[in-house]
């Protein structure tokens, strides 16, 4: 079969969504999925095909969402058809995880077939908002080359900088991102800009992702302290007994999980936050 140039990926992936109309109904359409990632890269190499990599792990809520929305929609399938997709269980290809720096899941990587990234979609995305975002991939658009190239002719702007900080986080590429992140809350302590308490939070994140647990604590208690008007108030405040649970502290965990029940009892962690404290108290956390 004759594959699509990249122009022609282009168009698809610009009327797949009314093709995908036309299509409901039936079961024409489906993914082929490669089966190991030396075959992915066969195909795109033989049929110059760029190459999409879905990192999952059996524990993510949101890679079973994908599966059972986002891959089985026809316009996702139709677009499947000059894009090689393959799909990798992260917990045992972990050496291609690793390559790619996956820091969570669900991870979907674009790269050529000689394993260039191209750009990567983090998190789930229905199949109204997958199409587009390939599509910007395609085009370099909102990708990392691209806000980088923005952020040298715009340095003041902190909305393209953390944009770049969490590309380059979700590639668990640390040090730029946290440089990025760091200059912004130098460069605006006082929030003016709206981006200083998110750099905070993903900092804090960051730390705890890598286990320097007083770190993140001490991230997400500064960011209570500075801004104590900012959205992401209370999601900082569910963080610190968190982090003391993962860190073992229980004692510590319980305290201040009922400290945060007391300060925000209408607040949507409310079960979370009790189901936490009843596996502490049963052991099974």
């Amino acid at each position: 079969m004759k594959r699509l140039t990249l122009s022609a990926i282009l168009m698809l992936l610009s009327v797949s969504l009314v093709r995908a109309d036309e299509a409901e109904g039936t079961d024409s359409l489906y993914i082929e999925w490669a089966e190991s990632f030396a075959d992915a890269q066969a195909l795109g190499m033989s049929e110059n095909r760029v190459i999409l990599l879905d990192f999952y792990n059996d524990r993510c809520v949101w890679c079973k969402r994908l599966d059972s929305v986002t891959f089985v929609d026809p316009a996702v399938a139709a677009i499947s058809k000059s894009i090689v997709f393959s799909k990798f269980d992260a917990d045992k290809d972990t050496i291609l995880a690793k390559i790619y720096g996956v820091a969570g899941y669900p991870t979907m990587v674009l790269i050529k077939p000689n394993g260039t990234e191209l750009d990567r979609l983090v998190g789930f995305y229905p199949p109204e908002e997958f199409v587009p975002a390939l599509f910007d991939i395609m085009q370099n658009r909102n990708t990392l080359d691209d806000y980088l190239t923005r952020l040298t002719n715009h340095p003041d702007s902190h909305a393209l900088r953390i944009e770049v900080a969490e590309k380059y986080q979700y590639r668990s590429m640390n040090v730029p991102a946290t440089m990025h992140y760091d200059y912004i809350i130098l460069d605006d302590p006082e929030n003016l800009q709206g981006f200083s308490d998110n750099s905070m939070l993903a900092l804090g994140r960051m730390k705890l992702k890598a286990e320097r647990y007083s770190d993140a604590i001490d991230m997400f208690e500064k960011l209570q302290d500075r801004y104590p008007d900012s959205e992401l108030f209370e999601e900082a405040n569910v963080y610190v007994p968190y982090t003391y649970m993962k860190a073992g502290e229980d004692k510590k965990a319980i305290e201040y999980f009922e400290v945060f029940k007391t300060e925000f009892p209408e607040s949507e962690d409310i079960e979370w936050v009790d189901k936490s404290i009843a596996e502490i108290k049963e052991g099974k956390k």
